[in-house]
Formats: C-alpha cells, structure tokens, sequence
C-alpha cells in the first residue's frame, strides 16, 4: 500500500509540469500535501481540483491531526478517518504527538 502510495506522489510530482486531468486519487494527495502547507501542491489542488468531491479534506484532516494531539493510536485514526489519513501529518506532527504503545515484556 505505501510503495503504491510512493509511485503515486512520484507519478504526480513528475507529471506537474504538464496539464493533464487531474483523477480523484490524485487531488486526495493534493489536499493532504495542500493542509501540510506543501506550496506547489497547495497550488495544484486549488488550480485543478477545485469541483471534485474528496474525502481527505482540509476539515478532515484538522479533525485527525486533533485526535492525534489527543493520543489517538494510529490504528484508531485509520479506522476513524481513512487508511491514509497518515499523511495529513508532518513529520513533526508525527513525532511529537503519535502515541505508540509500549509492548510488554513478558
């Protein structure tokens, strides 16, 4: 799923100097990247998505990154919001607030 996820931002980053259409699947990685405050990609998505009905969306992803602030597990977000509402968040976002469980040691 993330080496798919890879060749999709790749595929997008190389073919962005080219006007193409833009799929559904392409602008969902355009609003995730846009809320990170990517600047070329925040200009794509509002130049080339604008109509399309997403479900990774700016408010989406402000209600995530609060469930995150609060230590939410991942796995919890993924079911509450989406298999890659991961990337909504910076890796800043990541390291200062994802809560991972420490495995016990029987």
């Amino acid at each position: 799923m993330n080496k798919l996820f890879l060749i999709l931002i790749l595929l997008t980053c190389s073919l962005s100097c080219q006007k193409k259409n833009y799929t559904k699947e392409d602008c969902e990685i355009l609003s995730m990247k846009a809320y990170k405050s990517l600047p070329k990609e925040a200009h794509l998505f509002k130049k080339f998505c604008g109509g399309k009905k997403l479900h990774y969306t700016k408010r989406l992803c402000q209600t995530a990154l609060q469930d995150l602030i609060v230590k939410v597990p991942e796995k919890e977000l993924k079911k509450r919001h989406g298999s890659q509402i991961m990337h909504c968040f910076s890796q800043n976002d990541l390291k200062k607030f994802l809560f991972r469980p420490s495995k016990s040691k029987d």
